[in-house]
């Protein structure tokens, strides 16, 4: 009978070396090629968060009428955080 541990690394497991993705011949995404997609996503989650926000107003004064503080404080946020994460893209992390 032949030891059937003989691909493997001591016995722990397959020897398949480095992680691919991390080594030399995987550098990693510049900043500019991933710009297109996060500015994509952001703006059709702000779509979605307005029209929920609008529904919400439209549905609190019209149909319910009463417009309660959490109703202008929802908007106050979205106004206000709403440039902060377009914003957020423009980070650049470095290994230190």
């Amino acid at each position: 009978m032949s030891n059937s541990t003989s691909s493997f690394n001591g016995g722990q497991g397959p020897d398949v070396g480095p992680d691919p993705g991390s080594g030399p011949g995987f550098p990693r995404p510049d900043s500019s090629t991933l710009e297109t997609p996060i500015i994509a996503a952001w703006s059709i989650m702000m779509f979605f968060a307005a029209i929920t926000v609008g529904l919400r107003f439209y549905t609190r004064h019209l149909i319910i009428r009463v417009l309660g503080v959490e109703d202008w404080l929802i908007l106050a946020a979205m106004v206000r955080f709403s440039p902060c994460s377009e914003c957020s893209t423009e980070v650049e992390f470095s290994a230190t």
